[in-house]
């Protein structure tokens, strides 16, 4: 589990905070600010990724089973549901879909998951696309499982 932004890629942490200015900006009813919407645009696919995130917060947001927990854009600690998104983000680009909607399971209600999931995978589909990874392990190399000494247990590489 991440406990700190520092732990997360420079993607995770660009995602993060445009994750958490957007709700920011839906408690104040305003719009994402300008320069969030700049930087992304600034990245390949930015506009792509731009909607994708903002998607993907609506249908958390619309799906919600309870208040979902996001810090404000400056602190520097992840809450649990930041993590989970993250991890279900990095999961899906990781190819290892059932651990996303197993993650996302614990934030969503039964009607909204499907949703919640759908724009979870397309936002790490773009990343991949845009070659921004979430994780340290290779996307395009997912973890293998290697039988372990003993040869009772495997653990999981990645290459």
């Amino acid at each position: 589990m991440h406990q700190l932004t520092c732990d997360l890629e420079l993607t995770g942490r660009l995602l993060l905070w445009t994750l958490r200015h957007g709700c920011r900006a839906l408690r104040q009813r305003r719009d994402l600010p300008n320069f969030v919407r700049h930087t992304l645009t600034q990245l390949p696919a930015g506009v792509r990724l731009l909607d994708r995130s903002e998607i993907l917060l609506a249908q958390l947001t619309l799906g919600a089973s309870r208040p979902l927990k996001l810090a404000c854009p400056e602190s520097p600690l992840l809450t649990r549901d930041e993590n989970d998104v993250i991890m279900a983000l990095i999961a899906a680009q990781l190819g290892l879909k059932s651990d996303a909607r197993l993650l996302l399971a614990g934030l969503q209600h039964a009607g909204g998951l499907r949703r919640t999931q759908r724009a979870c995978f397309e936002l790490a589909a773009t990343l991949e696309q845009a070659d921004l990874p979430l994780s340290r392990i290779s996307a395009r190399h997912p973890p293998i499982f290697m039988p372990r000494h003993d040869h009772e247990t495997s653990i999981r590489i990645s290459i």
